[in-house]
Protein backbone atom coordinates (compact mmCIF):
# COMPACT_ATOMS: atom_id res chain seq x y z
CA UNK A 1 0.00 0.00 0.00
CA UNK A 2 1.29 3.47 -0.76
CA UNK A 3 1.36 6.07 2.02
CA UNK A 4 -1.41 8.31 0.60
CA UNK A 5 -3.75 5.37 0.17
CA UNK A 6 -3.03 4.14 3.69
CA UNK A 7 -3.60 7.56 5.27
CA UNK A 8 -6.84 8.00 3.35
CA UNK A 9 -8.02 4.54 4.40
CA UNK A 10 -7.22 5.27 8.05
CA UNK A 11 -9.14 8.57 7.93
CA UNK A 12 -12.15 7.03 6.18
CA UNK A 13 -12.29 4.17 8.66
CA UNK A 14 -12.09 6.54 11.61
CA UNK A 15 -15.08 8.49 10.24
CA UNK A 16 -16.92 5.17 9.75
CA UNK A 17 -16.20 4.19 13.36
CA UNK A 18 -17.23 7.64 14.61
CA UNK A 19 -20.53 7.26 12.79
CA UNK A 20 -21.13 4.17 14.96
CA UNK A 21 -19.43 4.76 18.32
CA UNK A 22 -18.21 7.70 20.43
CA UNK A 23 -14.61 8.86 20.15
CA UNK A 24 -13.84 7.91 23.76
CA UNK A 25 -14.68 4.28 22.89
CA UNK A 26 -12.31 4.19 19.90
CA UNK A 27 -8.72 3.10 20.36
CA UNK A 28 -5.89 2.95 17.87
CA UNK A 29 -6.16 -0.85 18.14
CA UNK A 30 -9.86 -0.78 17.28
CA UNK A 31 -9.16 1.52 14.32
CA UNK A 32 -6.33 -0.76 13.16
CA UNK A 33 -8.71 -3.75 13.27
CA UNK A 34 -11.29 -1.78 11.29
CA UNK A 35 -8.63 -0.98 8.68
CA UNK A 36 -7.16 -4.48 8.59
CA UNK A 37 -3.70 -3.17 9.45
CA UNK A 38 -1.54 -3.18 12.58
CA UNK A 39 -1.35 -0.36 15.10
CA UNK A 40 2.22 0.53 14.14
CA UNK A 41 1.03 1.41 10.64
CA UNK A 42 -1.34 3.99 12.12
CA UNK A 43 1.41 5.36 14.38
CA UNK A 44 3.71 5.60 11.37
CA UNK A 45 1.28 8.07 9.75
CA UNK A 46 -0.33 9.75 12.79
CA UNK A 47 0.67 10.33 16.40
CA UNK A 48 -2.86 9.72 17.75
CA UNK A 49 -6.58 9.77 16.94
CA UNK A 50 -6.79 13.53 17.42
CA UNK A 51 -4.17 14.09 14.74
CA UNK A 52 -6.22 11.92 12.37
CA UNK A 53 -9.31 14.04 13.09
CA UNK A 54 -7.32 17.26 12.62
CA UNK A 55 -5.98 15.96 9.32
CA UNK A 56 -9.47 15.07 8.09
CA UNK A 57 -10.68 18.61 8.77
CA UNK A 58 -7.53 20.21 7.37
CA UNK A 59 -7.95 18.29 4.11
CA UNK A 60 -11.63 19.29 3.93
CA UNK A 61 -10.76 22.93 4.59
CA UNK A 62 -7.97 22.94 2.01
CA UNK A 63 -10.36 21.54 -0.58
CA UNK A 64 -12.82 24.35 0.16
CA UNK A 65 -10.06 26.98 0.04
CA UNK A 66 -8.74 25.60 -3.26
CA UNK A 67 -12.22 25.85 -4.77
CA UNK A 68 -13.22 29.10 -3.07
CA UNK A 69 -11.89 31.46 -5.72
CA UNK A 70 -14.87 30.41 -7.82
CA UNK A 71 -17.28 30.18 -4.87
CA UNK A 72 -19.09 32.62 -2.64
CA UNK A 73 -18.33 32.47 1.07
CA UNK A 74 -21.82 31.02 1.52
CA UNK A 75 -21.14 28.11 -0.84
CA UNK A 76 -17.82 27.44 0.90
CA UNK A 77 -19.53 27.13 4.26
CA UNK A 78 -22.43 25.12 2.86
CA UNK A 79 -19.97 22.61 1.42
CA UNK A 80 -18.39 22.17 4.85
CA UNK A 81 -21.76 21.93 6.58
CA UNK A 82 -22.79 19.23 4.11
CA UNK A 83 -19.88 17.11 5.31
CA UNK A 84 -21.15 17.60 8.88
CA UNK A 85 -24.67 16.60 7.87
CA UNK A 86 -23.44 13.56 5.94
CA UNK A 87 -21.52 12.48 9.04
CA UNK A 88 -23.85 13.85 11.71
CA UNK A 89 -23.21 11.10 14.26
CA UNK A 90 -19.44 11.31 13.78
CA UNK A 91 -19.50 15.08 14.20
CA UNK A 92 -21.54 14.71 17.39
CA UNK A 93 -19.13 12.16 18.76
CA UNK A 94 -16.25 14.55 18.08
CA UNK A 95 -18.26 17.53 19.39
CA UNK A 96 -19.05 15.72 22.64
CA UNK A 97 -15.45 14.63 23.17
CA UNK A 98 -13.76 18.04 23.10
CA UNK A 99 -14.24 21.17 25.16
CA UNK A 100 -16.52 23.89 23.85
CA UNK A 101 -13.59 26.33 23.89
CA UNK A 102 -11.51 23.99 21.75
CA UNK A 103 -14.40 23.67 19.31
CA UNK A 104 -15.06 27.40 19.25
CA UNK A 105 -11.36 28.19 18.71
CA UNK A 106 -11.15 25.60 15.94
CA UNK A 107 -14.26 26.92 14.16
CA UNK A 108 -13.10 30.51 14.59
CA UNK A 109 -9.77 29.68 12.98
CA UNK A 110 -11.34 27.77 10.09
CA UNK A 111 -14.08 30.32 9.40
CA UNK A 112 -11.39 32.99 9.45
CA UNK A 113 -9.42 31.16 6.78
CA UNK A 114 -12.49 30.87 4.56
CA UNK A 115 -13.47 34.52 5.07
CA UNK A 116 -9.91 35.74 4.54
CA UNK A 117 -9.71 33.86 1.28
CA UNK A 118 -13.08 35.23 0.15
CA UNK A 119 -12.31 38.82 1.17
CA UNK A 120 -8.87 38.75 -0.47
CA UNK A 121 -10.53 37.58 -3.68
CA UNK A 122 -13.14 40.37 -3.53
CA UNK A 123 -10.41 42.91 -2.73
CA UNK A 124 -8.18 42.05 -5.71
CA UNK A 125 -9.40 45.06 -7.68
CA UNK A 126 -10.41 47.32 -4.79
CA UNK A 127 -7.23 47.40 -2.66
CA UNK A 128 -8.83 48.31 0.66
CA UNK A 129 -6.84 49.23 3.75
CA UNK A 130 -5.32 46.21 5.46
CA UNK A 131 -6.67 47.17 8.90
CA UNK A 132 -10.18 47.50 7.51
CA UNK A 133 -9.95 44.10 5.83
CA UNK A 134 -8.97 42.59 9.17
CA UNK A 135 -11.99 44.19 10.86
CA UNK A 136 -14.33 42.80 8.19
CA UNK A 137 -12.76 39.33 8.39
CA UNK A 138 -13.02 39.24 12.20
CA UNK A 139 -16.65 40.42 12.11
CA UNK A 140 -17.79 37.69 9.73
CA UNK A 141 -15.51 35.14 11.37
CA UNK A 142 -17.12 35.77 14.77
CA UNK A 143 -20.67 35.76 13.43
CA UNK A 144 -20.20 32.53 11.49
CA UNK A 145 -18.44 30.79 14.37
CA UNK A 146 -21.34 31.60 16.68
CA UNK A 147 -23.86 30.47 14.05
CA UNK A 148 -22.14 27.09 13.64
CA UNK A 149 -21.64 26.53 17.39
CA UNK A 150 -25.33 27.25 18.01
CA UNK A 151 -26.28 24.95 15.11
CA UNK A 152 -24.20 22.12 16.59
CA UNK A 153 -25.56 22.75 20.08
CA UNK A 154 -29.14 22.65 18.82
CA UNK A 155 -28.68 19.22 17.27
CA UNK A 156 -28.01 20.27 13.66
CA UNK A 157 -31.77 20.15 13.06
CA UNK A 158 -32.04 23.61 11.57
CA UNK A 159 -31.62 23.93 7.80
CA UNK A 160 -28.14 25.48 7.88
CA UNK A 161 -27.92 25.75 4.10
CA UNK A 162 -31.11 27.77 3.96
CA UNK A 163 -29.93 30.00 6.82
CA UNK A 164 -26.50 30.65 5.27
CA UNK A 165 -28.05 31.40 1.87
CA UNK A 166 -30.50 33.81 3.53
CA UNK A 167 -27.66 35.56 5.36
CA UNK A 168 -25.78 35.77 2.05
CA UNK A 169 -28.84 37.29 0.38
CA UNK A 170 -29.41 39.81 3.16
CA UNK A 171 -25.76 40.83 3.26
CA UNK A 172 -25.18 40.69 -0.52
CA UNK A 173 -22.42 43.08 -1.56
CA UNK A 174 -21.77 44.12 2.06
CA UNK A 175 -18.15 42.98 1.87
CA UNK A 176 -17.54 44.68 -1.47
CA UNK A 177 -19.23 47.89 -0.28
CA UNK A 178 -17.21 47.88 2.94
CA UNK A 179 -13.95 47.34 1.09
CA UNK A 180 -14.83 50.10 -1.37
CA UNK A 181 -15.61 52.52 1.49
CA UNK A 182 -12.28 51.58 3.08
CA UNK A 183 -10.41 52.61 -0.03
CA UNK A 184 -12.31 55.91 -0.26
CA UNK A 185 -11.59 57.00 3.30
Amino acid sequence: MNADYTKKMIMENLINLLNRIPLNKITVGKLADECGINRNTIYYHFKDLNEIIDTIFEIRLQKVLDESEDMSWEDSFIEEMQFALDNKTAIYHIYNSISRKTLSDYLYNKSGQIMRNYIENVDKEIHAKKDDKEIIIKFFQSAITDLVVRWLTSGMDEDIEKKIKRIGFLLKDTVKSSLTRSKMN
